[in-house]
């Protein structure tokens, strides 16, 4: 393990929070990059080796163990969070509070109310925050874009398809989700930024008017309309295959298609196929280089600093608008079910529901995290026990969490 110490002490300082999947991807490019910073490294977990190969022409990397360590003992210029979804606001506040400024990976968080107090606490330290909405860095998304303004016609319908499959590996790792977070509140933030970009507009008016599930939830479609345009959104998880797509339909206009399954992807356009970006392999800037790039601009330039907050709060409000309804859904959904037996599609909706209901419980109530987890399953574990047929699962359900969350504060 490198020492904690940094090697020269007039070196600005990047800390990234987390070890995960994302984090390499982030520490890699960083390091390629060869930026006149020293990387601190926040990981829970002995990935010290694994990850210092990523960095092997640059500094070492400096380990530490929690966000308290890294402020006790250094300096540091600027931060990207980049630990488990559940973790960005607790990680972000403690960062901004002592005025670092944060470049967050999606989504920022989980509620509305958290984001705007991250917001204001950062107008208050004169520091900036940038969400780590990596499409609307997309040269291919921005190439889509441009036809789109081209034809001069708003269009009628847009079609935005995205699945991941099961053990799916990106960037060299294996590629998972947290049961805890929907679909919804995993990739709409995206879906948002791709809209966002697409239609050259922040403040779009994101309305959801219906949403259906397929496999329990794994496979959610909803029907939208923004800035007065038909948006029909299909998510998938567990998929067969990976899909990114995107079309626009017109009255008048040649439809356009985006399939950006693998990078840059190809476009489709008056009976042409080409390349989404023809310049991909050589002259392109990559997204994440491009989001990084963007976010140290933002915190070494303070007169050319945009305000951020539109955009995420655009993204969060899109997110919580979707999950809510999917979560409305999926208890309708598994309160018309008559059936004996549990199957996969059953326990995963119920497996969702009841990580993201304990979510919700104040964790003052709940000192120990792991306590919590173990509690989540085995509320799982009692709930595929109990399953009957005839059984009204929209009362069902909400009785057994309420008692058993009751049993569960009652005996910490």
């Amino acid at each position: 393990m490198v020492s904690e110490q940094s090697y020269f002490q007039d070196v600005k300082t990047i800390a990234i929070v987390g070890d995960g999947r994302w984090a390499k991807v982030y520490i890699s490019v960083l390091c390629s990059l060869k930026l006149p910073y020293q990387l601190i490294i926040v990981s829970k977990s002995n990935k010290f080796q694994e990850l210092q190969i990523l960095c092997e022409s640059t500094l070492p990397l400096i380990f530490v163990s929690s966000i308290d360590e890294l402020l006790n003992n250094h300096i540091v210029n600027m931060a990207i969070v980049v630990n488990s979804i559940r973790a960005h606001f607790e990680s972000a506040q403690k960062l901004i509070d002592k005025g670092i400024s944060v470049l967050i990976e999606k989504p920022i968080s989980l509620e509305e109310n958290q984001v705007d107090l991250l917001f204001n606490k950062a107008v208050k330290k004169d520091i900036c925050i940038v969400p780590a909405l990596t499409f609307l860095q997309c040269s291919y998304i921005q190439n889509f874009s441009q036809i789109l303004s081209d034809c001069n016609e708003q269009p009628e319908k847009i079609t935005i398809e995205w699945a991941d499959p099961l053990g799916e590996v990106r960037y060299g790792n294996l590629k998972k989700y947290d049961f805890s977070v929907s679909i919804a509140q995993d990739v709409m933030p995206h879906i948002w930024s791709i809209l966002s970009e697409v239609l050259s507009c922040i403040d779009i008016n994101f309305y959801v008017e219906s949403c259906s599930i397929q496999r329990g939830g794994q496979h959610v479609k909803f029907a939208s309309t923004i800035k007065g345009i038909s948006c029909d959104i299909s998510l998938e998880r567990n998929s067969n295959l990976r899909r990114r797509f995107l079309s626009a339909e017109f009255k008048k206009s040649p439809n356009i298609e985006l399939d950006f399954t693998i990078e840059p992807g190809t476009l489709k356009f008056k009976n042409k196929i080409l390349s989404a970006d023809q310049r991909w392999e050589t002259k392109t800037i990559h997204p994440i280089q491009r989001q990084i790039e963007f976010f140290i601009s933002q915190v070494e330039n303070q007169e050319n600093r945009v305000n951020m907050k539109p955009t995420s709060s655009g993204s969060i409000s899109a997110l919580k608008k979707s999950d809510s309804l999917l979560k409305k859904t999926q208890k309708t959904w598994l309160s018309s079910i008559y059936t004996p037996l549990m199957s996969d599609d059953i326990s995963y909706a119920i497996s969702e529901l009841a990580t993201s209901e304990f979510y919700n419980v104040p964790l003052d109530n709940l000192q120990d995290r792991q306590v919590l987890k173990s509690h989540i399953l085995s509320f799982i574990h009692y709930i595929n026990e109990h399953k009957k047929p005839s059984d009204d699962w929209n009362t069902t359900f909400t009785r057994l969490i309420d008692s058993y969350i009751h049993s569960v504060l009652s005996n910490e």
